[in-house]
């Protein structure tokens, strides 16, 4: 394959987080400030009024291919990337992916991907920007789980039964733990700027000059133009759910590990750019990951076991209603076909 022209001058922001962490307030900002969200965009709806500021067609290809992997936006597993990673290798998802960044690299200078599956197929996108000549930017937008989680219950939950209600907060979680600590894995080794959604509503332009510096952007209006057009698109309003561990039902062992990660992510917000990288910071990463992986193991183990009960207790009751072999023979035999004479 012959290799492409070097944009040099080129900048791909691929913005992360798991949804409800603010992502579409980022990505908003960035576009008031003058970068693109390729067209057509994801449009806005109840959940998210203001718009999400997503490629239609980015979200689109990623619908497909988490689809045919059978991965979740919000997956457990911590093989999920892997098996996307797999499926990818035997389809045609990279030259599509090329032909796409190529055109919309065309349209402007600075583009924003942002799409909360991007995470799961981020190899792809590092691979395929690099092949274009352009190194990607990452920011990844942070947000306490518990918040995430609450927030994900108001908008997106209608079950009003406390069992299902709280088997999903666990569910929510252990997905948020095991995207976050993705995120931070997949961006080591590349321009990377963490923004805590509060920080973001409590100071939007020291953080997009944070995001600027670190990621190499020119705005356009400059944060100095006051008033500005992001005052009027953000609003401190937009946290409704400001809660804590507190108010959730969770297993011991769950809390401490999603606490971990939003304090291992605390750290990381302090640093920018290439920056952006320790190697203590790194090895409790990895210390996360590792105890996610170890407690997402055991409870896959209990779930097999219990259902696996279950499914023998059902299989039991069937067989009891069933009659036995010897009168389905009778049965038989009395409606068999009289043969023609």
């Amino acid at each position: 394959m012959p290799s492409s022209p070097a944009r040099s001058d080129s900048r791909l922001v691929i913005l992360l987080g798991p949804g409800r962490s603010g992502t579409s307030s980022m990505a908003g900002t960035l576009a008031h400030l003058g970068l693109l969200v390729p067209k057509p965009e994801v449009a806005p709806n109840k959940s998210n009024p203001r718009g999400f500021f997503e490629p239609q067609w980015v979200v689109d290809f990623h619908k497909e291919v988490l689809d045919e992997a059978g991965v979740r936006t919000l997956d457990l597993a911590p093989d999920a990337p892997a098996r996307v990673d797999e499926l990818i290798r035997e389809g045609d998802y990279a030259d599509r992916l090329r032909t796409w960044l190529s055109d919309a690299l065309g349209q402007s200078p600075q583009i924003i991907v942002k799409d909360p599956r991007t995470v799961l197929l981020s190899r792809l996108w590092v691979d395929t920007a690099r092949e274009l000549g352009v190194e990607p930017g990452f920011v990844t937008m942070m947000r306490h789980p518990a918040e995430v989680s609450a927030s994900r219950q108001m908008h997106y939950t209608k079950s009003a039964d406390e069992d299902r209600k709280r088997a999903l907060a666990v569910r929510q979680i252990g997905g948020w733990i095991n995207i976050a600590l993705e995120s931070e894995r997949v961006t080591r080794g590349s321009r990377r700027v963490v923004v805590r959604y509060p920080d973001l509503l409590a100071d939007w332009r020291a953080q997009a000059a944070r995001v600027r510096d670190g990621l190499d952007l020119a705005y356009d209006p400059d944060l100095s133009v006051d008033p500005h057009p992001v005052d009027d698109f953000l609003d401190v309003g937009l946290r409704r759910n400001v809660v804590d561990w507190s108010a959730m039902e969770l297993p011991e062992s769950l809390v401490a590990l999603g606490e971990g990660v939003w304090q291992a992510y605390a750290e990381l917000a302090e640093m920018s750019g290439d920056a952006a990288a320790d190697a203590d910071l790194e090895a409790t990463f990895d210390r996360l990951t590792e105890t996610y992986a170890a407690q997402h193991e055991e409870a896959v183990a209990f779930a097999a076991d219990y259902y696996r009960r279950d499914r023998d207790a059902a299989l039991a009751r069937v067989r009891a209603r069933m009659p036995r072999p010897g009168a389905l023979r009778s049965v038989a035999r009395r409606i068999r076909p009289q043969r023609s004479s």
